[in-house]
């Protein structure tokens, strides 16, 4: 990645390997934006509700990279009603995300769902979350 930086203008922070690693590797904001970081891109995610369904939401992506300042590339957009007419235009790391978001919605609609639980080391992203939610909402 340095390499293809640097070959395009584009630089390279230099950072050791304890300051990349402190970095995180993403970043939650209250209530509904991801940030994932690497040293030569930054993905944004943000979910919102349908309003129409509450079985669906609204996902938003958008893709920052380390470009050449002297020759930035033009903006693009895109918009797609359904994902799935799309997956060749979406990074395979992040349709295969889609499919299992898709698949646990489902089968939290069972009626054999009763509930979950989650750990509080590995999926403190999600424990948190749900800790502020209530705050919030005030439950």
């Amino acid at each position: 990645m340095r390499e293809a930086a640097e070959a395009e203008g584009a630089g390279w922070p230099e950072v050791s390997d304890e300051q990349a690693a402190g970095l995180g590797v993403d970043w939650n904001i209250f209530p509904n934006m991801v940030l994932v970081f690497s040293l030569d891109s930054t993905l944004v995610f943000r979910s919102r509700p349908d309003g129409k369904r509450n079985d669906r939401c609204i996902f938003d992506m958008w893709g920052l990279i380390r470009c050449n300042p002297e020759n930035p590339p033009a903006p693009t957009s895109e918009f797609f009603e359904d994902w799935r007419e799309n997956i060749d235009k979406i990074p395979s790391l992040l349709v295969q995300d889609l499919r299992n978001i898709e698949k646990v919605q489902a089968g939290m609609a069972s009626r054999s769902f009763a509930g979950s639980r989650i750990s509080p080391v590995q999926e403190r992203q999600i424990f948190n979350l749900h800790k502020n939610l209530r705050e919030y909402i005030g439950k």
